[in-house]
């Protein structure tokens, strides 16, 4: 099965709709960068970009959230990335409603995450 049909299945397979309907409009968002490839490993859709960027997840079978790989050293503005206990680079993006975030502060968190991945990428090779 491709990363597009595993995604899918994936998608499907969530019991709340405004779960599945929001992580669809961003998967959506995800898609309109030409520089993203979709994958789908340990059970859930990845997105990279020079390696692995974010992912879309439950934190505890039911709180919807991004992770953000390189969340450590994103830049977070609006100061919405929440790092779990044990974990030291990836940085969470909690979706608390079908609207909130925003898919605005979405995109600027995508393109923070892009930025910091090409930076950290080129002072690493």
């Amino acid at each position: 099965m491709h990363a597009h049909e595993q995604v899918n299945f994936y998608l499907n397979q969530l019991d709340e709709n405004w779960i599945r309907t929001r992580f669809a409009s961003i998967r959506a968002l995800l898609l309109t960068f030409p520089e993203i490839t979709e994958t789908y490993r340990y059970r859930t859709p990845f997105y990279d970009c020079n390696g692995m960027l974010l992912y879309l997840s439950l934190h505890k079978k039911k709180q919807p959230l991004i992770g953000f790989v390189d969340g450590i050293h994103m830049q977070d503005e609006p100061g919405l990335l929440q790092a779990n206990e044990g974990q030291t680079m990836i940085k969470h993006l909690y979706i608390e409603s079908a609207q909130e975030p925003s898919d605005e502060v979405i995109v600027s968190y995508i393109e923070d995450a892009i930025q910091t991945r090409n930076h950290l990428k080129k002072t690493c090779t």
